[in-house]
């Protein structure tokens, strides 16, 4: 049983390794994609205008005159660049306004939507193996790798609600934002439905588990207990051959010293049960 946890931990460690460079890789790829200022020149879609009860209840604008005048300048964009040198710096503080309310596509949201997919189907494939792997090689507790994979989908799709955000919201601004919430509220609970059942499922596994993992913690290890010197009664170091305080052999050592049979020859230590010694070859 323990050779078959040791197997099944190391192939559970190569897997996190190998998905966590994979995701690193991918992260420094998003990050490099947020600093090309190509994918930030223009919106590709920009929301429409909202209706009035909707702009001051929802997105931090001040009136609706700012939030229609906003949508009109980034919808001339092109114009207003070439009309006038200073225009430029305000059109992108324009967009980075749409940007940060998610209110309109850019081409470097879709390009990190398609980043963080690839991130989510990595979680969901590792997710999956975990299952496959703890179901057919761990038969102490074959559903614990169903448990950690509804765990890892939950994190996914509340990741994923605010990855996708800004590829929803500009489409269903206004009227319809609270759609995608419940959306993604009815995906998260899916799993987390599926992860009680499961869990109460294997209570008395778990329970099993905790209860031996706090033994084992509570145990104190066969070669830590600390002995008694024989001759001052002061604690030794698990393995000393000799009493810090009064120079005293210990008991293994002294039990070892008498068991030992010199050679009167060379004058080297030989077992009790030598009949020649391991040296010289004397009979001793």
């Amino acid at each position: 049983m323990n050779g078959q946890s040791r197997t099944v931990s190391r192939l559970v460690g190569e897997k996190i390794v190998r998905v966590s460079i994979a995701i690193v890789g991918l992260l420094l790829l998003r990050g490099i994609l947020s600093v090309m200022p190509m994918l930030r020149s223009e919106p590709i879609y920009i929301a429409s205008s909202p209706s009035p009860p909707s702009v001051d209840t929802v997105f931090p604008f001040p009136t609706q005159e700012i939030w229609r005048a906003l949508v009109e300048a980034a919808r001339r964009a092109p114009g207003v660049v070439n009309a006038s040198p200073g225009a430029e710096a305000a059109l992108k503080a324009q967009y980075e306004t749409l940007m940060s309310a998610n209110l309109a596509v850019f081409p470097i949201t879709i390009a990190k939507a398609v980043v963080d997919t690839l991130i989510f189907v990595l979680l969901l494939l590792f997710g999956r193996s975990l299952t496959d792997l703890f179901r057919f090689d761990y038969a102490r507790f074959p559903d614990v790798g169903q448990i950690i994979n509804l765990g890892i989908i939950t994190a996914v799709v509340g990741i994923a609600y605010h990855s996708y955000q800004g590829l929803a919201y500009p489409f269903l601004f206004p009227d319809s934002v609270a759609i995608y919430g419940w959306v993604f509220l009815c995906l998260a609970l899916a799993p987390l439905i599926a992860l009680g059942v499961v869990v109460a499922r294997n209570m008395d596994a778990i329970t099993a588990l905790v209860m031996q993992s706090g033994s084992a913690l509570g145990a104190r290890p066969a070669g830590a207990t600390a002995t008694r010197c024989g001759s001052c009664g002061q604690n030794m170091a698990p393995g000393a051959k000799f009493c810090a305080h009064c120079g005293a052999p210990s008991v293994t050592a002294a039990a070892a010293a008498a068991s030992a049979r010199r050679c009167s020859s060379c004058g080297v230590e030989n077992l009790a049960t030598a009949k020649f010694c391991k040296e010289c070859g004397h009979p001793v």
